[in-house]
């Protein structure tokens, strides 16, 4: 999920919401200029830093490992993380894989990682769906899933290489895990997962600050999807974006998911 898509979709999310996000992107090494102002000031309880998608073996190269021990202090210190799929694998202490990908794109052998952002101190593990094509060439396969909030409002958003999140309690430290949205039991059939499987969306204490990790994208809709462009990009997998484009929820059901999970930031 791009900047820029990030941007737009907090933009809609402000039109929903009393209280309003101040949107500032901000690149290269911009971060942690930002990041070091903010901690010598202490403050960084207003403060909410997107991570957009991306695999996640590419974000262990993007972020310097300054940048990473300044994000890490700066959420124990009040800051709030938001990040979705790639980055919510990123962003959990141990990540696992099991498909194709492309570290290894003819082989679905698993591929367990330790991350240096280990913010949620479970585990990350993916895809729900299995890749199709023989072998891998470029994204993940896409697929339109339902979810619902823990209020109990239905979505249908966008899946691309996501997964789930496991929590081991012996391994929490004192951290606070919630599930915010959670795959309905037809997509957990579908896929042939078991209930370990549900939570999409969770959230995570971090002493003074909080994480939340998504594994879709509730950012992009039907008019994202054009049909026969990515028929064409994606040859080989047999992605039914026709079926995912008609399925999609629309954007004002969309953005008013993405509101729901935000507010537990202020819980």
């Amino acid at each position: 999920m791009s900047v820029d898509k990030h941007n737009f979709m907090f933009d809609q999310v402000n039109k929903l919401q009393h209280k309003k996000w101040t949107i500032s992107p901000i690149y290269g090494e911009e971060l942690a200029e930002m990041l070091q102002d903010r901690l010598s000031r202490d403050a960084l309880q207003d403060v909410l830093m997107v991570i957009p998608a991306g695999e996640s073996t590419q974000l262990d190269e993007a972020f310097s490992q300054e940048e990473t021990s300044l994000i890490n202090e700066s959420v124990q210190r009040g800051m709030c993380i938001y990040g979705t799929c790639g980055s919510a694998y990123w962003m959990s202490a141990k990540r696992i894989w099991d498909d194709k990908c492309s570290i290894q794109p003819e082989d679905c052998d698993r591929i367990t990682k330790t991350s240096s952002m280990g913010l949620f101190l479970g585990t990350a593990i993916g895809p729900l769906s299995p890749y199709p094509g023989q072998t891998y060439n470029t994204s993940f396969f896409h697929e339109a899933v339902n979810l619902s909030t823990i209020s109990g409002q239905p979505v249908t958003v966008l899946l691309s290489g996501g997964g789930t999140f496991f929590v081991d309690e012996a391994k929490l430290k004192g951290q606070t895990v919630k599930t915010l949205a959670y795959y309905l039991p037809e997509e957990l059939d579908k896929y042939q997962k078991n209930e370990t499987w549900r939570s999409a969306v969770i959230s995570c204490t971090c002493k003074r600050g909080k994480v939340i990790v998504a594994m879709v994208h509730p950012g992009y809709g039907c008019e994202d999807i054009h049909v026969a462009t990515y028929n064409q990009a994606f040859p080989d997998r047999g992605d039914d974006w026709q079926g995912i484009r008609d399925r999609l929820s629309p954007l004002e059901e969309r953005m008013a998911f993405v509101g729901e999970i935000l507010r537990d930031f202020e819980s």
